[in-house]
This record gives C-alpha cells, sequence and structure tokens, in this order.
C-alpha cells in the first residue's frame, strides 16, 4: 500500500473540516430562512400580539390577614353627626296681608270680646281668643281680609267719636285700608240715658253719626250697625220689661233712622238679640247672664253677625 505523504494526509483531513463547517452553517443559515418566512408580518403562521386593553385581567389574590392589619393600622373615619334640619318659618294664616282690603269692628265688650272665660272660671269676665268677632272671622275667612278689632270695652259712642281724631283714622283705617266697619255701640249708651240720665239718644244719634261721617270721609265703603243684645238677668220672663232694656229699645229706633238715611249705612244682624232673650233660654249653653255672653253664646252670635255681613254685601262677598 502507498504510502501518503504526511502534508498531503494532513491537508486531506483539514478540507473534511472544512466541509464540515460549511455543512453546518448551511444548516444553520437554511434553518434562519425557514423561521423567518413563517413568522414574518403577513404570513398565516404569524399570530399578531394581542393589545393591553384586551388582554384578559388576571385577578389579584387579596391576602385577608394582610388587609385586617391594614384595616387595624388604618385610622377611623370621624363620625358626621347629622345636622337637624331647618324649617321654613310657618306663615300665620291669620297675619295682616298687604293689599287685601280690611274688615274692622268697633263696639262695646260683647264685640271687644269679654265673657268666653267665664265658662273656665265663673269669677273671672275677661277677653279671649274665641270671641264673636273672631268667629265671624273665621268664618269669612282670611284669605281676602284683614281683619282689625277696635273695640274698647265699657264706652259709650261718645268715647269713640272722640278718639277719632285725624291720627286715629290715618292710623287704623285708612293705612289698613279699611273697606267695611262692624259697629255694635247702645247697651252702654243707654244704661247711661236710662239709669244715670247722663247720655241721652239725642247724645247718641249726634255721636253715631259723626262717627260714620269720620269712617266714610278716612275711605270706608260700607258701615254695618249690628244691634246689641238685650242685658238678660236670671229672670229672663221679665228682660225685655226691665228699665235698661225699655231704654235701650229706644236707642234701637235711633239706628234704624241713620240706616235709612245714609246709603252707606246698613242695619247689620237684628236677631241675634231676640233669640238670645228667648231660644237662648232653653239651655245654659247658649246664656247670656248680665251683658256678656259666654263661649258657647260668642260662637252664636259670631255666626249671626256672619250671615248679616254676607247679606249687606251681597255680590261683593269674597269669602268662603
Amino acid at each position: 500500500m502507498e504510502k501518503q505523504h504526511p502534508v498531503a494526509a494532513e491537508n486531506k483531513s483539514k478540507m473534511k473540516q472544512y466541509k464540515l463547517i460549511i455543512s453546518a452553517v448551511f444548516l444553520v443559515l437554511t434553518a434562519l430562512s425557514f423561521a423567518c418566512y413563517f413568522i414574518a408580518p403577513g404570513s398565516q403562521w404569524y399570530e399578531k400580539p394581542v393589545p393591553v386593553e384586551l388582554q384578559p385581567k388576571v385577578p389579584v389574590m387579596e391576602n385577608p390577614l394582610l388587609n385586617a392589619k391594614h384595616e387595624e393600622e388604618a385610622e377611623p373615619e370621624p363620625v358626621q353627626s347629622e345636622q337637624p334640619k331647618k324649617e321654613a318659618p310657618k306663615t300665620d294664616p291669620k297675619a295682616w296681608k298687604e293689599g287685601l282690603p280690611g274688615i274692622a269692628f268697633i263696639g262695646d265688650s260683647i264685640m271687644a270680646g269679654y265673657g268666653c272665660s267665664k265658662d273656665l272660671d265663673p269669677s273671672k269676665d275677661e277677653k279671649c281668643p274665641n270671641s264673636a268677632a273672631n268667629i265671624e272671622a273665621d268664618l269669612i275667612g282670611y284669605e281676602h281680609y284683614n281683619f282689625e278689632n277696635l273695640s274698647l270695652g265699657a264706652e259709650q259712642s261718645q268715647a269713640y267719636d272722640a278718639a277719632m281724631d285725624a291720627n286715629y283714622l290715618k292710623t287704623y283705617i285708612t293705612d289698613k285700608k279699611i273697606k267695611y266697619v262692624q259697629i255694635m255701640l247702645g247697651t252702654n249708651d243707654a244704661l247711661a240715658g236710662g239709669v244715670t240720665k247722663l247720655w241721652t239718644k239725642d247724645n247718641y244719634r249726634t255721636a253715631l253719626s259723626e262717627m260714620i261721617r269720620k269712617l266714610e270721609s278716612a275711605g270706608v265703603q260700607k258701615i254695618i250697625i249690628h244691634r246689641p243684645t238685650y242685658i238678660i238677668g236670671q229672670n229672663r220672663e221679665n228682660t225685655r220689661a226691665s228699665n235698661d232694656n225699655i231704654s235701650l229699645d229706644e236707642y234701637l229706633l235711633v239706628m234704624d233712622d241713620i240706616a235709612n238715611q245714609d246709603p252707606a249705612v246698613f242695619m247689620g244682624d237684628t236677631a241675634a238679640a231676640d233669640w238670645f232673650a228667648n231660644v237662648g233660654a232653653n239651655g245654659d249653653n247658649y246664656d247670656i247672664y248680665g251683658i256678656h255672653p259666654n263661649a258657647k253664646g260668642h260662637e252664636i252670635l259670631g255666626k249671626f253677625w256672619y250671615d248679616a255681613f254676607k247679606r249687606v254685601l251681597g255680590a261683593e262677598y269674597e269669602g268662603k
């Protein structure tokens, strides 16, 4: 066998190594080419990355022990006490309302409201809120009218006439837009004139006529005169025959005469006096002993005045 030259054998060995290296490089390049082809964008094998907002959220597992520790360390929130709600101030339905016409009461102690308190304490005879004038005002209603009670008490007509100076008329009549005035006067005039002879029918006529003139000049459109009640004693059969009431009947004729002469003056209630002297005698619930009615008597009297007021006003009436 022919021996190869050492150099030739060495060269042959190197050639085999070169071939192996070249083959390995070729295989690597081939593999890279295939990989680039299959994962390149647009390839059917290419998978687009999923946007972050569309990726499924992996729930975070809470550590109850850690949370409990944080809750212990956290400062408690201050408790806010509930503040009471402020209620809107309530409006008194009987309060004076600007722009409404006014109704005024001018009279004796009955119109002022004396007598109601006798039901609670017979020894007392004081003014009370459920007077006949207030009963009538409640029946008429406070939606269309204002009400003013100018009654003084045990006074004769002369006292009212003297009080009605320019300042009085402006303050209580004109400025308050009093459109209607209801008057009940005569009992105290009759007592003074019939018993003591200090106050005559002529004085009464003069004073009442002058009052009416002043009220009309202050803007009052209608004046309504209610007939006073009789002074009723325990023995009702003798009520009409008493000197006081005989005197009062004469004063009632003066009222009628004044109402007939002045187109702005009207006779109002004329039935209550007879009702108390007759029908009211059937039970203590409706009594007037002496001059002043009790609470039930004021309620009945207020209804009489209410009916008379509506009758006088007719189509002008705007109440209930």
